[in-house]
């Protein structure tokens, strides 16, 4: 369960913390990615911008300024993340996300996700290669391909759905 207003939250469903606090710390370390505060979220919130240099000119590829992704930790455990619109519209139709609240209001790129919490690895994966496709989202076209250093075992975005306990084929 989600609650949709202007801080878009998850109430429910939540995996163990471990799960996002590694996420935040892998995407963290990505090279080209800087931990700061998030401008349109509360300070609790740990936001990952590209640095300016590298950043994608397209607004529609960020949150806010070079913003691509911001995670809550806690009870209300929350993932948003921008997505072009066909990788959002896809995770939204495998129910693996849904749209921000805010989207429908124009006051948010239309791309902008809340990605459901994981609860075991194989939905942390699912989460990791989502902050992956964000972030090479908000890289500038004639960035060499930056890509985390680790290759992911998760084959969820070639179409193969594994038994996941939310996640449905299409």
């Amino acid at each position: 369960m989600t609650r949709r207003a202007a801080l878009h939250l998850q109430c429910d469903g939540h995996g163990p913390q471990i799960y996002l606090e590694r996420l935040v710390k892998e995407v963290s370390s990505w090279p080209g990615v800087e931990s700061l505060p998030s401008l349109v979220a509360p300070l609790q919130w740990h936001a990952m911008w590209v640095e300016e240099a590298l950043a994608s000119p397209e607004p529609s590829a960020f949150i806010y300024g070079h913003e691509f992704a911001h995670v809550l930790l806690g009870s209300t455990a929350t993932i948003h993340v921008t997505l072009p619109l066909p990788s959002a519209h896809w995770a939204i139709v495998r129910g693996w996300a849904e749209p921000h609240f805010l989207n429908n209001r124009g006051l948010i790129s239309p791309g902008v996700v809340l990605i459901y919490t994981p609860t075991d690895e194989d939905e942390y994966e699912i989460c990791y290669r989502f902050f992956n496709a964000s972030f090479q989202f908000a890289l500038a076209p004639e960035t060499v391909c930056l890509s985390p250093s680790r290759e992911s075992p998760a084959r969820h975005f070639d179409g193969v759905n594994t038994s996941g306990k939310r996640f449905s084929d299409f």
